[in-house]
């Protein structure tokens, strides 16, 4: 893969890996996460037992968010760290090259399409 397309990628994950720290610090606790809960915020809506219905309801959404960022930004910085490694383009499983229009379209992409279908 030729430097120019590399830069230009790797220039890509580092903008989506800045948006993606900013939402994953913006939607938990300052200076507070562990695995359970991943630092979300537990709203304080009342005391009914509606209110703490809708408290759970939505802090379980928070989580499920805050997951789904966390496994982006994962991804992100698996691509950079193949970048770094010289070994960006190359199928993590199958060691094929992963065509330029899939990198293009998921700059993060380690797997190929072939391999990405296997996966359960």
């Amino acid at each position: 893969m030729d430097s120019k397309f590399i830069a230009e990628i790797k220039a890509r994950l580092l903008q989506q890996k800045t948006a993606l720290q900013t939402q994953v610090n913006d939607s938990t606790k300052q200076g507070t996460s562990s695995d359970d809960d991943a630092g979300t915020r537990f709203p304080q809506y009342g005391i009914s037992p509606d209110d703490n219905a809708l408290e759970v309801s939505n802090y379980q959404d928070s989580i499920s968010v805050q997951h789904g960022l966390q496994e982006e930004l994962d991804q992100i910085e698996r691509a950079l760290k193949q970048i770094e490694q010289g070994t960006y383009g190359v199928c993590s499983n199958c060691g094929q090259a992963i065509p330029k229009e899939r990198l293009q379209i998921f700059p993060a992409a380690t797997v190929c399409v072939v391999c990405s279908k296997a996966k359960p």
